[in-house]
């Protein structure tokens, strides 16, 4: 409220110059009036001008107040469509244990989407899920050629493009999430959200919020 407040007396200066500049503009209208229809005429043309410096103040009001919107404010404003990124590894269910493992060890990636027909979400397969899997079984790689992908994939978290930004950074702090899918009305994905971008993103409001403040 008090940044809105701030902004108003820029608002009025720009109503005031614009009224004044309307009213010189209605009384030198005035000399050239010969009837009726061209007082009604001219009347129309200075609103239709009064409102377009109006509309034009407006938007400019708009704009302060949303450059000075804290940090938290933009936070609570994006949505995940906004920030997310496309699935850089994508396999299938089918596919073989041990060349995923490989293919994210050379793709130096933390995880894959798994995805089935019609780009449907069935899961995610994470690196330290493999590595903790071949642990556990003592036998590594030999034993992981004749696994597949299904039998590790985990049921990843899943928010729709218009959720909230705060809701995944929520998620991500209270269950230590890895990866969020964005998926839509079909369960199709349309994107990921990790740790990696949850930190970006912070850190570019908090890096525009400083240039602002100092400004």
């Amino acid at each position: 409220m008090k940044k809105i407040l701030k902004c108003l007396p820029v608002f009025f200066s720009v109503i005031q110059t614009t009224s004044g500049f309307a009213k010189e503009i209605y009384s030198d209208s005035k000399i050239f009036m010969n009837n009726a229809e061209e007082y009604v005429f001219t009347h129309y043309i200075l609103y239709v001008i009064l409102g377009f410096f109006v509309l034009v103040a407006g938007f400019f009001v708009a704009g302060k107040i949303i450059m000075k919107l804290s940090t938290k404010d933009k936070i609570l404003a994006l949505h995940l469509h906004e920030v997310m990124e496309q699935a850089k590894l994508i396999v299938e269910r089918n596919d073989s244990l041990s060349e995923t493992a490989i293919l994210l060890s050379r793709e130096k990636k933390e995880y894959a989407v798994v995805i089935g027909a019609m780009r449907k979400l069935e899961g995610v397969i994470l690196k330290k899920d493999i590595d903790r899997w071949a642990v556990e079984t003592k036998s590594g790689e030999d034993n992981s050629r004749a696994h597949t992908v299904k039998d590790i994939m985990t049921a990843p978290v899943k928010l729709g493009p218009y959720d909230n930004f705060s809701v995944a950074v929520h998620l991500f702090v209270k269950d230590n999430l890895d990866i969020i899918a964005v998926v839509d009305a079909d369960e199709r994905l349309v994107g990921v959200i990790n740790k990696r971008l949850i930190l970006s993103t912070i850190d570019r409001l908090i890096f525009m919020q400083s240039n602002i403040d100092k400004n």
